[in-house]
């Protein structure tokens, strides 16, 4: 049986946020004893995280039924050139529901830059046009890199499935 994650959405209706009002911190994506990568790599391997407030998103229940999910948190990944977000799986800390299937909406605020990659272990992820979307669970391990000139810039809603 194949794995409905992930999954693509062509176009999300979101209004680009702009990033300069908010306040990102630095998070350390190698050696966490969480990660699937076995080894110490010695890159740039840090991105910049914010989480928002869903206010933000005037059309939350447009966006809901669009990614199929109940939309719970909000944040924005922003990736400088010469990073790797290493192999992972998506945890859902703030997730408390046991019996519903947590699902993540990772939607790109910027159009596709040669050098930049996400890949996943059925799905290679690249030349994506801004505003589509790849939605999937907390079995889909990925990993991230931009070699690119240019921020690659994301947003993420976590929440739960409602299909």
């Amino acid at each position: 049986i194949m794995s409905k994650y992930p999954k693509k959405i062509e176009n999300v209706s979101i209004d680009y946020v702009k990033n300069d009002n908010y306040d990102f911190h630095c998070e350390e994506t190698n050696n966490n004893p969480k990660s699937l990568s076995s080894k110490n790599l010695s890159l740039h391997t840090t991105i910049q995280q914010t989480f928002l407030p869903l206010e933000k998103f005037s059309n939350i229940k447009i966006l809901e039924k669009e990614l199929s999910m109940d939309i719970k948190y909000a944040s924005m990944i922003i990736q400088n050139p010469g990073s790797i977000n290493v192999t992972h799986k998506d945890e859902f800390f703030y997730l408390k529901d046991k019996n519903r299937e947590k699902i993540r909406a990772n939607i790109f605020l910027t159009d596709w830059d040669f050098g930049q990659l996400v890949e996943t272990e059925c799905l290679t992820i690249t030349r994506w046009k801004k505003y589509s979307a790849y939605v999937w669970d907390n079995n889909i391990a990925h990993f991230a890199i931009n070699f690119s000139d240019i921020d690659k810039i994301t947003l993420q809603f976590s929440g739960y499935s409602n299909e």
